[in-house]
């Protein structure tokens, strides 16, 4: 129940402060070693446990929790995203100067960066649609022209997934750290949700 009060209610109340202020990514990795500690206990695992196991997405039998670093990146993306998209020609300059400031940054995280690869990601998959289904090729609702609401749900999806990406293949490169991997083909994912938590069992 601490788990799903830390997903629910304490990650929600982060958004607005990470998206309005100046803070730097290493702030949120600060407050992530921090909370990573309470997490595990919480959860019943051990400290030196790969960080995966809490947020790796259920399909890979991890607990699907969404950790601080992430969710500071996803505000970071929301908002350069709305700047980039503004209608006040000034804003969109101010968007511009940042993007072409950080460009020179190759090996540090910055917003302007990850949203120009996430965009750059849904525009192919916009071009070419692709689906995950066995219903037959073509088959479902591809919208081509998404809105800028549509879009940015779109742009923080693919952020996700490349973020996704890196902490799987992080914990692929561990040998006995990644063993958890295995489970998901002879077990089923834990029900993170309200109901089964209260009456689970019952």
């Amino acid at each position: 129940m601490k788990l799903w009060l830390y997903q629910f209610y304490a990650i929600s109340h982060l958004s607005w402060p990470f998206m309005i202020n100046d803070l730097d990514r290493s702030f949120s990795l600060d407050l992530q070693a921090e909370v990573n500690v309470q997490l595990k206990r919480w959860a019943g695992i051990g400290r030196s446990v790969d960080n995966g196991l809490l947020f790796c997405s259920k399909t890979k039998f991890g607990l699907g929790l969404t950790s601080v670093s992430d969710h500071y990146q996803r505000m970071k993306i929301i908002k350069y995203e709305l700047l980039r998209n503004s209608l006040d020609p000034t804003v969109v300059e101010l968007y511009k100067f940042r993007e072409k400031q950080n460009s020179s940054l190759s090996r540090t995280w910055k917003a302007t960066k990850a949203l120009s690869v996430a965009n750059t990601e849904v525009d192919r998959d916009l071009m070419f649609p692709s689906q995950n289904t066995l219903q037959g090729l073509g088959f479902g609702k591809f919208n081509p022209k998404p809105s800028q609401s549509q879009r940015r749900k779109l742009v923080t999806l693919k952020a996700h997934e490349i973020a996704q990406e890196s902490l799987m293949t992080h914990t692929h490169s561990l040998k006995r750290q990644s063993v958890w991997l295995q489970w998901a083909e002879t077990a089923y994912p834990f029900d993170f949700s309200w109901q089964n938590l209260i009456w689970g069992g019952y």
